[in-house]
């Protein structure tokens, strides 16, 4: 079993919190947040390596390049 840790949201956080878990179909806030960590560690290890995020609207026929 992992560690436990206390945090603190704001009001809007834990809504977004509870609508992506929800979205996900995830059984707990603990897998909202490792898929949360995994998605984003993918993210930066990419930007790092020099490559573009880009977003693609298949249905406008636009993309949206990511940047942070």
């Amino acid at each position: 079993m992992g560690k436990k840790i206390h945090i603190e949201l704001t009001e809007k956080a834990e809504k977004e919190l509870e609508l992506l878990k929800q979205s996900l179909g995830a059984t707990s806030t603990s897998e909202v947040i490792r898929v949360s960590l995994a998605l984003t560690q993918f993210l930066q290890k990419e930007r790092i390596d020099g490559k573009d995020i880009i977003v693609r609207d298949n249905e406008e026929k636009t993309d949206t390049k990511i940047m942070w």
